[in-house]
């Protein structure tokens, strides 16, 4: 019978490689970026502007939403918040 290193369980996994397509996973539950929104994104994570002009439908807030939370993951609206200011 093998022995199970002890320091296994400690090992956490890896962060993902790509923040923006783990917040894209966890948070809106789609499991890949469409079209060019993984380039808008990294442009706009990386401080750049974008004007994004995409058919409705197409998934245009997120190229906006996305970098939001990964340069701020703290600030996050919630559903109510503006009925207790």
């Amino acid at each position: 019978m093998a022995e199970r290193s002890s320091t296994s369980a400690l090992v956490s996994p890896e962060p993902p490689a790509d923040p923006a397509l783990a917040i894209l996973r966890s948070v809106f539950g789609y499991p890949s970026f469409r079209g060019q929104q993984a380039e808008i994104i990294a442009h706009v994570i990386a401080g750049g502007a974008a004007l994004v002009l995409m058919p409705t439908g197409y998934g245009k807030s997120l190229c906006f939403q996305v970098p939001a939370l990964v340069r701020r993951p703290g600030v996050a609206p919630r559903f109510g918040q503006s009925s207790h200011l």
